[in-house]
């Protein structure tokens, strides 16, 4: 596989890629996911319809993962004071994914 096929994932944790369910009695998220598949990241103009929500259930494994960012990251947000300030000094984590794959975001 060559390396225009696959894609970057930053976490930060000094565990690495450790997943969660996205809600759990230790993790609670008040956010849907928006259930629809995207194939272009560039294409800003789709549009949400209230029937892609999804919330899932407590404890829901099939629903677990893990905050990252696809492709990029910007490493200042993690200095004190800034979004991922709590990140500060912990283990930026980076792998290579298909371009194939399909992932759950949330944003």
């Amino acid at each position: 596989m060559k390396k225009s096929d696959l894609v970057k994932i930053f976490r930060i944790d000094d565990r690495g890629f450790s997943c969660k369910p996205y809600t759990s009695s230790a993790y609670h998220h008040v956010f849907e996911f928006i259930d629809v598949e995207i194939t272009d990241l560039w294409d800003t103009e789709n549009a949400i319809v209230e029937k892609m929500l999804h919330r899932p259930a407590k404890d829901d494994l099939k629903w677990s993962g893990c905050s990252c960012f696809l492709n990029e990251f910007d490493y200042k947000l993690t200095h004190l004071g800034n979004a991922l300030g709590m990140r500060h000094g912990e283990k930026l984590n980076m792998l290579y994914l298909s371009m194939e794959s399909n992932i759950w975001v949330r944003n």
